[in-house]
C-alpha cells in the first residue's frame, strides 16, 4: 500500500530556515526541490497544496509531485477536502502544523505528521546514508581490494 502525502505547502515553506525570506514563487520551487532531493516522501504519491490561484502567483512548477493551488477557497479546505475524499484513509499522511487541519484530518482516522518530523526526515536520511555507504566500504571492501589489486601489481593471480 503506497502512501499518499498532502502536503500544507506554506506551512512547510515558512518552517524551513531561508525559505521564508525567498520570493514565493523561488521559495515554492525550493521547497519542491528539497521534497524530491531528500526524498522525503519515499516513492508515494505527493501532492502540495499552496493558497492562491495559480495564474496569478505561479510559474510552472518543475516537479514531478501534483501541485494544487487553493484558487479562491483557503489551501486548509482544499487539504482538509482532498484528505477526506481518499477512499483509504489510512493511506493519506498530511504533513502541517495547522491545528484546524491536524484535528479535522486527525479525527479521521488519517495520519498527521508535523512539519518538524517532516523535515527532520532530511537529515536523517541524509546521515544514515552517508554513515552506512563509509562504514560498507571501510569494514567489507577495503581489505578485499587490497588484496585484489595487490596479486595484480605483483603479477600473482593464482
Amino acid at each position: 500500500m503506497s502512501l499518499h502525502y498532502l502536503i500544507d505547502g506554506y506551512n512547510v515553506l515558512h518552517k524551513i530556515n531561508g525559505l521564508a525570506d525567498k520570493e514565493l514563487s523561488d521559495g515554492r520551487q525550493e521547497l519542491l526541490d528539497i521534497i524530491k532531493r531528500h526524498n522525503l516522501c519515499g516513492r508515494n504519491k505527493v501532492t502540495v497544496v499552496f493558497d492562491g490561484r495559480s495564474d496569478v502567483v505561479a510559474p510552472p512548477h518543475k516537479s514531478s509531485f501534483v501541485v494544487l493551488f487553493s484558487e479562491g477557497e483557503p489551501a486548509d479546505n482544499l487539504i482538509i477536502r482532498l484528505a477526506s475524499k481518499d477512499s483509504n484513509p489510512r493511506r493519506v499522511v498530511v504533513v502541517t502544523d495547522d491545528k484546524e487541519i491536524r484535528f479535522k484530518v486527525g479525527s479521521s482516522c488519517r495520519k498527521v505528521m508535523s512539519v518538524s518530523e517532516f523535515t527532520g526526515k532530511m537529515s536523517k536520511r541524509k546521515t544514515s546514508t552517508n554513515e552506512a555507504s563509509k562504514t560498507k566500504l571501510e569494514d567489507e571492501d577495503e581489505q578485499k581490494i587490497t588484496d585484489e589489486l595487490e596479486k595484480k601489481w605483483l603479477g600473482d593471480e593464482g
